[in-house]
C-alpha cells in the first residue's frame, strides 16, 4: 500500500497499529510505504452481488498526519493511496481533497533584550548596571493573502496606563519590594528611586569593582 503526499504537505506522524500483524512502515521523502499486508479472507458465505456477508469481517486503516506548508496558494489539494499485489492488481482510492482558502495568517511576537545580541521573551534588567532595553517586534505572513495598511501600536508600560485605543485600565505596576529601607545609602535603593544618595560615593556605582548592595547597607 503506498501513498504519496502532496509536495504542499509537511508529513508530520502515522498510527498504523490497527494494520496486520507483520506490516512493515517506510518513508521516503512524500511516500508512504506499507508491506507485506496480509489480508486474510475470513467470510464463510459468499453473494453473487454484495460479495462477503460476514459483518464482522476486519477493516484495517492508517491515519496519517500532515500540515499544510506556509505560503501555500488556495486551491484544492488531492490526495489518493493505491493498494497493489506485487505490481498487479492495482487498486486506488478516490481523492481526498483539502480546500485551501486564501487567507493571511499573521505571526506576531516582541521580545526584549539588553545587548542587542540575544533576544527572548523576559530579561533580567539590573538598573544600576545596564544602560537600557531593546526591544524587537517582529510580524510574518506565512499565509496566501497580502496584508495591506496594517497598523503596528506598541503599547509601554505607565503606572494606570490604559489599553489604547480603548480607556481599560491594563494594570500595569511595578513592585518595590526588594526595597525596605529606602533612606539608607545603597545604589540599588538610589537608583530605584531616581536620584543617587548623597553619602555614596561615585565607586560604589561601579558594577565592575562593587557588587550589588542591599536595603541594609551602611556605604
Amino acid at each position: 500500500m503506498v501513498d504519496v503526499l502532496d509536495a504542499k504537505y509537511e508529513f508530520l506522524s502515522v498510527v498504523f497499529s490497527n494494520m496486520p500483524i507483520g506490516t512493515n512502515f517506510t518513508q521516503s521523502g512524500q511516500t508512504l510505504t506499507w508491506n507485506n499486508v496480509s489480508l486474510n479472507q475470513t467470510c464463510n458465505t459468499f453473494g453473487v452481488d454484495y460479495g462477503c456477508l460476514n459483518p464482522v469481517a476486519p477493516s484495517y486503516c492508517v491515519i496519517i498526519k500532515v500540515k499544510v506548508k506556509a505560503f501555500t496558494p488556495p486551491g484544492n489539494i488531492d490526495n489518493a493511496a493505491t493498494l497493489s499485489d506485487n505490481g498487479t492488481n492495482t487498486l486506488t482510492t478516490e481523492k481526498a481533497k483539502v480546500n485551501i482558502k486564501e487567507s493571511s495568517v499573521l505571526k506576531f511576537t516582541k521580545e526584549v533584550s539588553t545587548d542587542l545580541l540575544s533576544f527572548s521573551s523576559i530579561v533580567t534588567f539590573r538598573p544600576q548596571c545596564d544602560d537600557g532595553v531593546f526591544y524587537k517586534i517582529s510580524v510574518t505572513n506565512l499565509g496566501n493573502k497580502d496584508v495591506l495598511q496594517y497598523q503596528v501600536i506598541d503599547e509601554l508600560p505607565d503606572v494606570n496606563d490604559v489599553y489604547f485605543p480603548t480607556t481599560l485600565n491594563r494594570g500595569s505596576d511595578f513592585s518595590f519590594v526588594n526595597v525596605i529601607n529606602r533612606s539608607a545609602p545603597d545604589f540599588n535603593v538610589s537608583f530605584l528611586n531616581n536620584t543617587p544618595s548623597s553619602t555614596t560615593s561615585q565607586a560604589n556605582f561601579n558594577c565592575n569593582t562593587v557588587s550589588t548592595g542591599n536595603s541594609s547597607s551602611s556605604n
